[in-house]
């Protein structure tokens, strides 16, 4: 069962507008690493990073894709979302 930290992390994700700063959905993606996400999890943050429409931003992308770790950590590349 997921912890309620990855519960909080997949809503502080899937609640971000563009109203708030970037930095905070760059600090739950990265605090993801962190946690042990079970199957469950996983397809929810997927589908939580397809639907929600401030996410599909090119430039929101850029900023948040990370190369150097987006084999480890699939949700640093955009283009696996």
């Amino acid at each position: 069962m997921s912890t309620e930290r990855v519960h909080r992390l997949l809503s502080a994700i899937s609640e971000w507008t563009p109203e708030l700063h970037i930095s905070s959905l760059d600090h739950s993606l990265y605090a993801l690493h962190e946690e042990e996400l079970t199957d469950e999890d996983e397809q929810k943050l997927r589908t939580i990073l397809k639907t929600n429409p401030h996410l599909r931003d090119p430039d929101l992308q850029a900023f948040v894709e990370t190369p150097s770790l987006a084999d480890d950590y699939w949700w640093l590349d955009p283009d696996k979302w």
